[in-house]
């Protein structure tokens, strides 16, 4: 008769071969590695040109070091004040552009990420756990605003908002929003999700699972505008608010979706070929575009195993094969007439 730990090993080895076969790849992914169709792949640039290192980012005054952490963008109020979402869920602010106290305005929980302040003082995120939320301005209650797409949507009725990443508000109102990855969240501690992991483990499957997404906040309807875009990332609306830019991590590149004109409804390349991995964008004041891009150059094992599915599984299962990314980032002044 077997023994209980004979049938575990054995049970543990089944599985094992399954994910073999399969070419699985671990929590929370649970997806099958894809071959990464050759538009997709990413073709960085060398920091050279424009992309030139430099040191000016060593001169930035950096806010709250040792007070906050893992903050993934800042949202401004009408008054100058700073509205900062860190790694355990919570909302912060500080008034005076910074110069204020940090004081803590409510707990949206889950990963809240992109955000904007509207001038009643009230903030919405997107929130990778939540979804889309509303914090209030002065209770910090928050409210789940949307979760999945509406059921009356063209597009993927109904499927559901994971990884919601980041946002901008158009003058009428509607909210423009992204979602990066269906690789759901992963609590890394008791109060902290890893927004790192589902990221890489995306890359790794291979498939582009992010899409632009829209909601109305007068009627509640939330839809996908675009979709099969390989992590999508940072959004901004033209200023002229005839198309929306949205950064595709995974592919180093940014697209543009156009929501008005002959090409209303369509979705093209604004900007190709970025050195490391485009985060977030956001319109500048002159009427072009901050783009931010984190670990450039890109790790060569990124090209080397984007041609090999069983390498992008094997790294899936032994992630120290990865080794470390590149702590070098740049800020992008991006004009918009990049066609």
């Amino acid at each position: 008769m077997l023994g209980f730990s004979t049938i575990v090993a054995f049970a543990a080895s089944a599985v094992a071969l399954l994910y073999v076969k399969d070419l699985r790849l671990p929590y929370p992914c649970f997806q099958v590695v894809q071959t990464v169709p050759s538009e997709q792949r990413a073709a960085p640039s060398d920091l050279q040109g424009p992309y030139a290192t430099n040191l000016h980012l060593q001169k930035a005054k950096k806010l709250f070091e040792s007070e906050i952490s893992g903050v993934e963008t800042v949202s401004i109020s009408q008054e100058g004040t700073l509205y900062l979402p860190d790694k355990l869920g919570r909302i912060w602010t500080s008034k005076d552009g910074g110069r204020g106290k940090l004081e803590q305005l409510g707990y949206a929980g889950g990963r809240p990420l992109g955000g904007h302040v509207y001038p009643n003082g009230d903030a919405i995120f997107c929130d990778m756990v939540k979804g889309l939320v509303l914090v209030n301005g002065t209770s910090g209650l928050t409210t789940i605003l949307a979760k999945r797409v509406s059921l009356t949507a063209s597009k993927m009725p109904g499927s559901e908002i994971i990884f919601a990443d980041d946002l901008d508000v158009a003058s009428d109102g509607t909210v423009y929003f992204s979602t990066l990855t269906n690789v759901p969240p992963i609590p890394a501690s008791t109060n902290e999700y890893d927004a790192l992991k589902p990221c890489v483990l995306n890359i790794l499957q291979g498939s582009a699972q992010g899409r632009l997404m829209s909601y109305n906040p007068s009627t509640g309807f939330t839809q996908v505008l675009a979709d099969n875009i390989w992590q999508a990332n940072g959004i901004a609306v033209s200023p002229d608010e005839t198309f929306v830019v949205v950064a595709s991590t995974g592919s180093t590149r940014l697209y543009r979706y156009w929501l008005k004109g002959s090409k209303a409804g369509s979705l093209e390349i604004f900007l190709d070929n970025l050195p490391g991995f485009p985060d977030g964008v956001s319109k500048a004041s002159d009427g072009n575009f901050w783009v931010a891009i984190n670990s450039a150059p890109v790790p060569k094992v990124v090209g080397v195993t984007m041609g090999s599915r069983f390498l992008r599984w094997v790294v899936g299962w032994v992630p120290a094969l990865a080794g470390e990314l590149n702590a070098y980032g740049l800020i992008l002044k991006v004009s918009d007439s990049q066609l």
